[in-house]
């Protein structure tokens, strides 16, 4: 029940009488309010207060029903308690009433629910500026809070930079082109032509034009003597022209007169009483009144002209008449338009770095003609093989039908005619296990299958994922299809946690190596991974089982060989301890070890003290295996690659200097045939302990990516659009003109070995060529 139920306010303001006590010692008085309003403790009675005192001058209700209950008299003096000090306002805490003190100036009334009374003093939110501080070129004067004063700086602190806006004068003028500020009159800055005010002629020197823009001119002749001091004169096609009198001496180009004392002009010309003297820094001709001498220089000193030929008789009365000074190993060549019956012209000619050359018909009669064959500078060419299938390559290698197969970055692999021109076949991978780029990193063909490793988990599309190991044909049947491998709860089928690098056939069985961890179900395969049935034919399938090879190793594998007549498993990478989960535990291995197979054990390689990563073994044309990689001496003799002793893998030094350490698809053995990258250069082995470099392929601004041989080698990049190919050039030339030999007309004649000369004779009408003694070569 409330307190307004209890009044009788048609009445007299008292409390009903049927709501009194009986009997009730206080009789209710219609103003003394606090008499009347009793605190009862029963349910309906819960929301009287019960007041200590309340003085009421006069309550009164405005209308029954509707209207509004005033307080107090006009006039009069309304005192709350609790809310009587200055600014101080009444709210409700969800309990009772209480007081919210005044704010801050300036500071206004905020609604703010996890305040005590559901409304707080705060500053004023996106109405005012909170704050404001100095930047570059700006002051702030914060004296008053409200509206601080922002000035531009004086001076400024840093630069200013007006960007494309423009600067006015203080007339408000934009400055124009070429104009600068000038200081005017009145304290103003102007914008104003900067101007030469003025220009006054010196000495050798002239003024015309206007003020504004004046032209400064050298006079013409000068005035005074000019002094150059150190400084050359110096010119292209203009005279220095020299005058006394009607002598006149016209110089071309740099050439100036000095004494003769001067220790090392560029050019000068001396000039004495009995010869001249002309010098330059590479040729110096001295004339004298019965000679002219060329002393020095390379340039040949030419005499005379075609029409106007310079004459030669006797020599010091000799019989022989004119004396060639000629050096011990040195040629001299005379050439004549002319027959002379005691002169014969006898001419060379070399193939000149070609395998053909033109000889020209004799010039003269009976002019003798030496061919000589000097073969080529560079036997080794290197040039693209096939089309451009793609702009760069990440693996290649030829099939046992001849076919090529090249991948490239993304995962594209073309199957192609040899030489790689038509595409017989299109793989594509896609997916990566790393999160990488889709990669195929190395082709393998074994059991009449090719096999691909890198990092991909789809091939062309197939429903069977294949976590980077697949698989396609069988080729022997010309079918080259995906043919996925895996378990027979296709839950296995292929590898995690990285990806394959290398991969070969062990007693039936294909094991991989790379940077994977486990296979794609989780379970372990660290960095090795023995497939098993790896070759059981379509439509057999799901019967691979994918189990951790040799317990495994603890870092990346790059490399594995087979070596059979030793029945071992040689692998090279980064890891330094192999055999993780086998019985026993890990076995200490510096970046190389093998498995024997027959012992079921690991063993070291060279001793444990390889210094690096171990990228490719291989084998070589000898006994030995052959390995490269980061490693160096002291554990190696040669840096980055070495022979391993075949029985005891000791390290053997490989005469082999190499510039930098190849990687895992840069060394390559095939049939007797082993060769590495080298820098840019590409070497072959060509004997135990012999290299022969083969040049560069010459893929600028790529890295090699892929070497393989077939017939000749191959190489690959993977910024580069061709397969490149070597080949061995010929050292025979073909010699084309007009021969005769037995009175039968030639156009050919062929020398075929290397360093051999052949003699001929030109006949009386200059129309042919005879051959002098035995000849070395053939006539066509």
């Amino acid at each position: 029940m409330s307190s307004s139920s209890i009044i009788d306010w048609t009445g007299n303001g008292k409390i009903f009488n049927s709501l009194l006590p009986n009997p009730y010692p206080y009789p209710a008085q219609a103003n003394d309010l606090a008499q009347v309003l009793i605190a009862g403790q029963d349910a309906g009675n819960q929301d009287i207060i019960n007041l200590n005192q309340l003085e009421v001058t006069n309550i009164v209700q405005q209308a029954a029903i509707g209207g509004h209950l005033s307080v107090g008299a006009p006039g009069g003096d309304l005192r709350i308690e609790g809310g009587t000090a200055l600014g101080s306002i009444l709210a409700g805490d969800g309990t009772s009433t209480t007081e919210l003190p005044l704010g801050t100036n300036g500071y206004v009334l905020t609604a703010d629910s996890t305040a005590g009374v559901g409304v707080k003093w705060a500053a004023a939110g996106g109405a005012g500026v909170a704050s404001i501080t100095a930047g570059s070129n700006i002051g702030v004067n914060n004296a008053i809070p409200a509206a601080p004063v922002v000035s531009l700086l004086a001076p400024l602190t840093s630069t200013l930079n007006m960007g494309a806006v423009a600067l006015t004068d203080s007339a408000g003028a934009v400055g124009l082109s070429g104009q600068v500020l000038t200081a005017g009159t009145g304290g103003q800055t102007l914008w104003g032509t900067n101007g030469v005010s003025s220009i006054t002629a010196g000495t050798n020197i002239s003024v015309t034009g206007t003020a504004s823009v004046p032209i400064v001119n050298l006079q013409n002749p000068l005035t005074a003597t000019l002094n150059i001091g150190t400084q050359s004169i110096t010119g292209t096609t203009s005279n220095i022209t020299l005058s006394s009198g009607t002598i006149q001496a016209n110089m071309n180009g740099n050439l100036g007169f000095t004494s003769a004392s001067q220790i090392t002009p560029t050019t000068k010309a001396n000039l004495f009483n009995t010869s001249i003297s002309v010098e330059t820094s590479t040729n110096k001709v001295i004339i004298q009144p019965t000679s002219i001498i060329k002393s020095v220089g390379t340039t040949a000193l030419s005499v005379g002209s075609a029409i106007a030929p310079l004459s030669l008789t006797g020599n010091g009365g000799f019989a022989d008449g004119i004396q060639i000074q000629q050096s011990n190993g040195a040629g001299t060549t005379l050439s004549t338009n002319l027959s002379n019956v005691k002169f014969y012209p006898d001419t060379y000619l070399s193939n000149q770095d070609a395998i053909t050359i033109a000889v020209p018909n004799p010039q003269v009669i009976h002019q003798r003609l030496t061919l000589n064959n000097l073969g080529l500078t560079n036997t080794s060419l290197w040039s693209d093989y096939g089309n451009n299938n793609f702009s760069g390559y990440t693996a290649f290698f030829r099939d046992s039908n001849g076919y090529i197969w090249l991948a490239e970055l993304g995962g594209a692999i073309k199957v192609c005619t040899n030489p790689p021109t038509g595409v017989i076949h299109n793989v594509i991978m896609s997916g990566t296990i790393t999160g990488g780029a889709t990669q195929v990193r190395v082709f393998y063909e074994q059991g009449g299958y090719v096999f691909i490793g890198g990092n991909f988990t789809t091939i062309n599309g197939n429903a069977q994922a294949q976590y980077g190991i697949a698989r396609v044909g069988p080729i022997s049947s010309g079918f080259y299809t995906e043919d996925p491998m895996f378990d027979s709860g296709n839950t296995e089928a292929g590898v995690g946690s990285g990806e394959v690098y290398d991969m070969t056939d062990v007693g039936g069985e294909l094991v991989i190596v790379g940077s994977f961890t486990t296979t794609n179900t989780g379970n372990a395969a660290l960095r090795m991974l023995t497939i098993t049935d790896p070759y059981v034919g379509s439509p057999v399938v799901g019967v691979q089982t994918f189990i951790e090879s040799y317990g495994g190793a603890d870092n990346v594998v790059y490399t594995i060989l087979f070596e059979p007549a030793n029945s071992r498993v040689y692998f090279g990478g980064g890891f330094s301890g192999v055999g993780i989960n086998l019985f026993g535990g890990t076995i200490s291995a510096a970046f190389a070890a093998y498995w024997d197979t027959a012992g079921a054990i690991w063993v070291i390689v060279a001793g444990n003290t390889f210094n690096g990563d171990v990228n490719k073994i291989t084998f070589t044309q000898g006994s030995d295996l052959y390995a490269v990689g980061n490693f160096g001496p002291p554990s190696t003799t040669q840096p980055f690659n070495t022979y391993l002793d075949l029985s005891t893998t000791a390290p053997i030094d490989s005469n082999l200097t190499l510039a930098s350490a190849p990687l895992y698809n840069q060394a390559y053995w095939y049939a007797g045939q082993l060769g590495v990258k080298n820098g840019s250069d590409f070497y072959r082995e060509t004997g135990s302990a012999t290299w022969g470099n083969l040049g560069v392929p010459e893929a600028t601004g790529s890295s090699i990516t892929g070497i393989a041989y077939w017939g000749e080698w191959k190489v690959i990049y993977d910024n580069y659009a061709y397969v490149r190919s070597h080949q061995v050039q010929p050292h025979s030339c073909a010699f084309t003109g007009s021969f005769k030999y037995d009175d039968t007309t030639y156009g050919t004649y062929t020398i075929v070995p290397r360093n051999v000369s052949q003699q001929f004779i030109g006949d009386t009408t200059c129309s042919f060529w005879s051959i002098i003694g035995g000849g070395v070569g053939t006539f066509s």
